[in-house]
């Protein structure tokens, strides 16, 4: 992994300065690197395999049983897979009244789960409304299993959790569902009126794409933040778009999570001095996943603050981030390389942030007092010179 991304930052951080510090803060260990390397060869062969049974499989094999336990007081209801085999590790969890199936890559043989689970003899008598939800459902799933259910009436609509499958047999709890759906401004993505083989036409699918190839072609300076703060009294920011058209679907696609930078409290935590700029992340929906909108996301959010830090709990998503930040000719870095218990961090600055020399001038006399090494942006090491402990 060292060497991979090696390739992305020569031009910034100094010749060999990767393979002198095999240990920065992106992973702990060289070890753990080829462990985890090891672990998602086994995973993508085990993925492989699963799908390769479970286009074999039918669905009348598919067996659940009820597990129900405790938890901080709380009645929690699983359904485990237990027949065929492959399956155990598969389940379906109960949440605020509706089911999850405990896969989140699925494909559209995993119809067969679904389906399995809907004829499960035991299910329908814990349903009130003889009505069943099921949260995060591939849209691969639909076509392939509303095919098998023509005797339903069902919904596929998103709500804040994500895409959601509503089914029932009772014409007037369906009607009241679409009422009190669209009451609310959730996006009903598909209605199936007991029409048996009757497509999603996915509308959505197609508008996403158009999004995608828009924000393919935004600068950092297309993106502001606003900020408000949350019951934890912890300061926290959402992306916001200039273009009011482009902002509103994206919040309608839920494309950009919400509270997108979280300020850490932690105050046990030492990072340079008394710096404590660090910020928990959210994500961004798989579908912009891959045209640079999270590097973008990061850039101008360290434009707008000045200056943020990471260390070695921060993902792996943010800390790819952070490496590509290195080489940005718009950004310095200082690099806290010391092998201690505070170590592993990173502080990223934006050239032009007014207060740098503050900054210097902090991290400097921390690494001083305190008999650390850090390793400096060249641009920096003129400033440093009158800096004394």
């Amino acid at each position: 992994m060292i060497k991979k991304f090696n390739k992305f930052i020569v031009e910034k951080v100094q010749p060999g300065w990767f393979d002198k510090n095999p240990d920065f803060y992106l992973s702990r260990n060289v070890k753990d690197i080829n462990k985890d390397k090891e672990m998602d060869k086994e995973y993508e062969k085990s993925e492989e395999e699963y799908i390769s049974k479970l286009k074999k499989i039918s669905v009348n094999d598919i067996e659940f049983e009820k597990v129900s336990k405790k938890h901080f007081g709380k009645l929690y209801v699983n359904y485990n897979i237990i027949s065929p085999n492959f399956l155990n590790s598969d389940k379906f969890k109960l949440y605020n009244n509706r089911y999850g199936l405990s896969i989140y890559n699925q494909n559209e043989y995993h119809y067969k789960i679904y389906l399995a689970f809907i004829k499960y003899k035991n299910i329908w008598k814990y349903l009130r409304n003889k009505s069943i939800e099921f949260e995060r459902v591939s849209k691969d799933v639909i076509n392939p299993l509303f095919k098998e259910l023509s005797e339903y009436y069902s919904l596929y609509y998103r709500d804040d959790y994500g895409p959601v499958l509503y089914l029932t047999k009772n014409k007037n709890d369906y009607t009241e569902k679409i009422n009190l759906l669209k009451q609310e401004g959730k996006k009903i993505i598909y209605y199936n009126s007991k029409v048996k083989g009757k497509e999603l036409t996915d509308f959505e699918t197609i508008e996403v794409s158009k999004i995608r190839n828009q924000l393919k072609n935004i600068t950092i300076d297309d993106i502001y933040f606003d900020s408000d703060i949350d019951n934890y009294d912890r300061k926290f920011f959402n992306v916001r778009f200039k273009d009011k058209e482009l902002d509103s679907k994206i919040k309608k696609y839920k494309l950009v999570n919400t509270d997108f930078f979280t300020q850490e409290k932690d105050t046990r935590k030492v990072y340079f001095g008394h710096l404590k700029n660090r910020y928990h992340t959210r994500s961004i929906s798989s579908e912009v996943k891959g045209i640079g909108l999270g590097y973008k996301i990061y850039k101008a959010f360290l434009k707008f603050n000045g200056y943020m830090v990471s260390d070695e709990q921060t993902s792996v998503d943010a800390r790819k981030i952070y490496y590509n930040m290195l080489k940005d000719d718009d950004i310095y870095y200082v690099v806290d390389k010391d092998n201690k218990a505070d170590s592993d961090k990173i502080m990223i600055m934006w050239k032009t942030y007014p207060k740098i020399k503050q900054l210097l001038r902090i991290v400097r006399t921390h690494e001083l007092r305190n008999g650390r090494t850090y390793e400096y942006d060249k641009a920096l090491l003129k400033d440093l010179k009158n800096i004394k402990g």
